[in-house]
Order: C-alpha cells, then structure tokens, then sequence
C-alpha cells in the first residue's frame, strides 16, 4: 500500500529520475527502469536527506541491470536469427550525439548526465552514484576522452 510519503516522493522526483534513465537506457525504458526502481525502495524506511540520492542510486542499478539483461536477450536473439539493431533515439539530439553517448558505458553516461545536464558538482554525483569522487573523475575523464574521439 502506498503510503502518502510515497505518493509525495515519487510526484517531486519522477520527471528529473525519467530523464535520468532516459540517458541511461534510452526513452523507451526509462519510465519501466524507474518504475521498477521505485519499487525496489517502497518498503526502505530512509531519512529525508538520504531519499533522493538513493533513489538515483537504485535507478542507475536497474539501468544496468535492464541493459545485462537486454544484451543477453539480445544474443540469444542473434544465435538464432540475423536480427537489425534498432535504436530509440531522442529526435532533438543528433544522431552523432546519441551514437557517441551510446558507446559510454551506463556508469559514464550516468556521471556525463549528472554533470551536464543536473548540473552536479563532482561530490553531487558522487552522492548520488555512491560512488567516491575519484571514481566519478575517472569516469568523467574517460567519458571525455571518448566522447572527444567520437565527435571530431
């Protein structure tokens, strides 16, 4: 049963957690990984202060674990079928964008995400990620030198 700390919760955080999954699986997931995402946390009792980086948290995991189980679909599919590769790309990102983005890994598409577009700091992300500062750097580096590759 939904209680109305909940209901209150999801109402504040739902759109900025969407667009955050959007970057991470593309649009077409992303209202699933954050629904399953909210579930998984309905029954933790976390202070207010904790809520939102844990949500992001546990969204980030569930993007993961939605796009492990999408690639193991995926080869089971090409096992047994020559199947087209088909993309969910958002129609105000060009199409160089979207490939290049696609090509990071979900941990560095989350910490770009977090950094440009929710104008994180690099302890925002971290708290967000729970990850420690240096990792987000790393990952942001390395995001970096991909994305500077992948567009020139």
């Amino acid at each position: 049963m939904l209680t109305g700390r909940w209901i209150a919760i999801y109402e504040t955080e739902a759109a900025s957690l969407i667009r955050f999954a959007t970057m991470l699986v593309g649009p077409s997931a992303a209202e699933d990984v954050v629904s399953e995402a909210m579930i998984r946390v309905f029954d933790r009792d976390l202070p207010a202060e904790a809520m939102r980086p844990y949500l992001y948290r546990t969204v980030s995991n569930t993007a993961k674990n939605h796009l492990r189980s999408l690639g193991r679909r995926t080869r089971r599919e090409q096992r047994t079928a020559r199947v087209e590769a088909t993309t969910d790309a958002d129609p105000s990102i060009s199409p160089e964008i979207a490939s290049a983005m696609a090509s990071l890994s979900p941990q560095q598409r989350a910490v770009v995400f977090l950094t440009y577009w929710s104008d994180l700091t690099v302890a925002g992300v971290a708290e967000h990620l729970g990850v420690s500062p240096g990792t987000v750097k790393r990952q942001l580096a390395r995001a970096r030198a991909k994305l500077g590759k992948a567009l020139a």
